[in-house]
């Protein structure tokens, strides 16, 4: 169970599977009914069949609850994280660059302004589990934290 105000950060390299990981987490919520009401911000709303990035927001029991995919460049992480803020999500789900400080200082900024809370969600995959298997993982203690 989270408290209030939260950022769940996927912290990994390019192409590793953090918008993968993000888009099998809202899906087991949505599939779960622990998401519901779920409006699109920008970008195409998740399915199994189409991981390309994006940003949503839905109601779950923690409140208004943002999930953003692109993680790339801090511009972008900045200013989309701190629109899911001044929207008013509790709780975020967001993408992170592990060798790109400037997009882990934009979650860690947008943390520290608007006093929120961090768990790092480290995109660590082992060589003998795929990148199938090691999303799946990843995706389900992301989902836990939210029944």
């Amino acid at each position: 169970m989270l408290p209030q105000k939260y950022i769940i950060a996927v912290l990994g390299d390019a192409y590793e599977g953090k918008t993968t990981t993000i888009n099998k987490t809202f899906n087991k919520l949505a599939g779960s009914k622990i998401i519901s009401g779920v409006t699109s911000v920008w970008g195409p709303l998740p399915s199994p069949s189409n991981v390309v990035d994006f940003s949503l927001t839905g109601i779950t029991k923690y409140g208004l609850t943002g999930f953003l995919s692109q993680g790339d460049q801090i511009c972008y992480t900045y200013v989309n994280l701190e629109k899911l803020v001044q929207m008013g999500c509790q709780v975020i789900v967001c993408a992170c660059r592990k060798r790109n400080p400037d997009t882990f200082n934009a979650v860690a900024k947008v943390a520290w302004e608007y006093d929120f809370s961090i768990i790092w969600i480290k995109f660590d995959r082992p060589k003998d589990v795929s990148k199938d298997e090691y999303t799946d993982e990843l995706s389900n203690k992301i989902f836990y934290l939210f029944k």
